[in-house]
């Protein structure tokens, strides 16, 4: 989902699998329901959404790689279920004071883990 400069909501709530999810550029874009995704099997990439506040994935268990990047007034950040990145963790440049990141306690990260800038809080 790239560049729909008037989306304000995205919902697919009975999505349960993908091959890599993006949301790029989406100006306007507030918020986004996918309850029931469970699988990424690629990357899965948020930046550059300027009024998303909230980036939450709740029955979200294993995905390839994670980048959440240039999301302005991004505030909180909640994979409670996630137990497999089969890539790279990347949180970072998400505006001031940054996002608070809440990650399952059983996390296995297989890459590189890159969160940088203003973490307000990870609870592991």
């Amino acid at each position: 989902v790239r560049s729909n400069r008037d989306l304000r909501d995205f919902s697919m709530p009975l999505l349960t699998t993908v091959d890599g999810l993006t949301l790029e550029g989406n100006l306007v874009l507030t918020s986004f329901n996918l309850s029931a995704l469970t699988n990424n099997g690629g990357i899965l990439s948020s930046s550059s959404n300027n009024a998303l506040t909230d980036f939450s994935l709740a029955s979200l268990r294993t995905t390839g790689e994670v980048i959440i990047q240039f999301n302005n007034v991004l505030s909180s950040i909640n994979f409670p279920l996630l137990t497999s990145i089969g890539g790279s963790l990347t949180i970072t440049r998400n505006g001031s004071p940054g996002p608070s990141v809440a990650l399952a306690s059983c996390l296995v990260v297989s890459g590189t883990q890159d969160v940088v800038g203003s973490i307000t809080s990870v609870a592991c």
